[in-house]
């Protein structure tokens, strides 16, 4: 068994904000539209964190403020995950990319769940107890998820989501990208980035291999004028997406941009690459 290590980075310290509202709202709509095949799906996730999280006071009013706002009714996407929050007592709790797959996916669908930081993964393997279509592994994700893909012709989804606390990591993410294409035809290859001053996106889009047959999108969103310091928004590259998913996503993504900024409205694009 691959073995653990403990991180710095805490999926816990973020939950509930902009960045991972866009993020799970994407990934909704991708796991949403995979699931019209008729194939049973495999869904990977190299950093898979605990899978849900009870948000602090003010992360969890900022979240009932958003709930409370989203009139007229929000898109579906939206509703779907906002469906997927509990409130106990007054706290909310959030749920994690895992959760959210666990929740959409079928009985005949398999979920592969990699995470590196050892008592996360104490958690994540608690959480899903007793679901037998679930594996949570220990491991580095950027190279653990590779081992894990199904046959070339099996469809699904692989989010990769690292948190980019390393420039090495950019490096590592566009080459897992490279190779999962490469050895998963059939799958459809997600990855987040932030958007900041360091040029991830750039190095993400530039170092994507070339290749005709796949479709590659960007998705993003930024917040109201931010100093380059700061992440001013962030995104997700896809490969094979869904048919259709561009074009369906443009308007959820504007809706985004529009409701998680409280001061202000903030900007949503999608763009096509290669």
């Amino acid at each position: 068994m691959a073995s653990t290590t403990r991180t710095d980075y805490r999926h816990a310290e973020h939950a509930g904000n902009f960045a991972d509202l866009f993020k799970h709202t994407l990934l909704t709509g991708l796991l949403t539209a995979l699931r019209a095949l008729s194939e049973p799906l495999v869904y990977l996730e190299s950093h898979a964190g605990a899978g849900r999280y009870t948000l602090g006071h003010t992360r969890a009013r900022c979240m009932r403020e958003l709930v409370d706002r989203t009139s007229p009714p929000p898109p579906p996407l939206f509703a779907t995950l906002l469906d997927l929050l509990e409130w106990r007592a007054g706290q909310c709790v959030y749920p994690g990319s895992p959760w959210i797959a666990s929740r959409l996916l079928g009985p005949d669908d398999r979920l592969h769940l990699v995470e590196q930081d050892a008592d996360t993964l104490l958690s994540l393997t608690a959480l899903f107890t007793g679901d037998t279509r679930i594996k949570s592994l220990a491991g580095d994700g950027l190279r653990r998820v590779i081992e894990l893909m199904p046959a070339a012709s099996r469809p699904g989804l692989l989010l990769v989501d690292p948190p980019y606390a390393r420039e090495r990591e950019r490096d590592a993410v566009t080459r897992l990208l490279n190779e999962a294409v490469a050895r998963w035809p059939a799958g459809t290859i997600a990855a987040w980035y932030p958007r900041r001053g360091d040029g991830i996106a750039p190095h993400l889009h530039e170092g994507l291999c070339a290749r005709a047959e796949e479709q590659k999108i960007d998705c993003w969103i930024d917040r109201p004028a931010r100093s380059e310091n700061h992440m001013r928004g962030c995104g997700v590259v896809i490969i094979n997406p869904p048919s259709g998913f561009a074009r369906k996503w443009k308007s959820v993504g504007e809706w985004l941009a529009g409701r998680l900024f409280a001061e202000g409205a903030g900007r949503s694009g999608t763009i096509a690459l290669g």
